[in-house]
C-alpha cells in the first residue's frame, strides 16, 4: 500500500512536471506568434509607407506633366495671337503696296 501511494505520488508529479512543460511550451508558441504578428505589422506598414511613397512620386510627376502641358498651351495661345497680328501686318502692306502701284498706275 505504500509502495502504490508512492507511485501516486510519482505519477503525480510527472503529471504536474508534464503539465508544467506544457504550459511553458504555449507560453514559448504565444510569444513566437506575437512576434511574428509584430513583424507582419511592421511589413504591412512599411509597404503601406513604400505605396504612399510612390503615390506621391506619380502625383508629383503627373503635376509636372500638367504643368508642361499648361506651360505649352499658354505659348500655343501667344504664337497664335502673334500669328494673327503677323498676318494681319502681311495683310495692310499688300494693301498699301496695291495702293501704291495703283497711285503710281494712274
Amino acid at each position: 500500500l505504500l509502495h502504490a501511494g508512492a507511485q501516486q505520488e510519482k505519477a503525480l508529479a510527472a503529471s504536474k512536471a508534464d503539465l508544467a512543460a506544457k504550459g511553458e511550451e504555449d507560453e514559448r508558441c504565444r510569444a513566437r506568434q506575437g512576434e511574428a504578428e509584430q513583424l507582419q505589422a511592421k511589413e504591412v506598414a512599411a509597404t503601406a509607407q513604400e505605396l504612399l511613397r510612390a503615390r506621391g512620386e506619380q502625383t508629383g510627376e503627373l503635376e509636372a506633366m500638367q504643368n508642361e502641358i499648361d506651360r505649352l498651351r499658354h505659348t500655343g495661345v501667344e504664337l497664335a495671337r502673334e500669328l494673327e497680328g503677323k498676318t494681319k501686318e502681311i495683310a495692310e502692306l499688300r494693301r498699301d503696296k496695291a495702293e501704291q502701284g495703283a497711285a503710281l498706275a494712274a
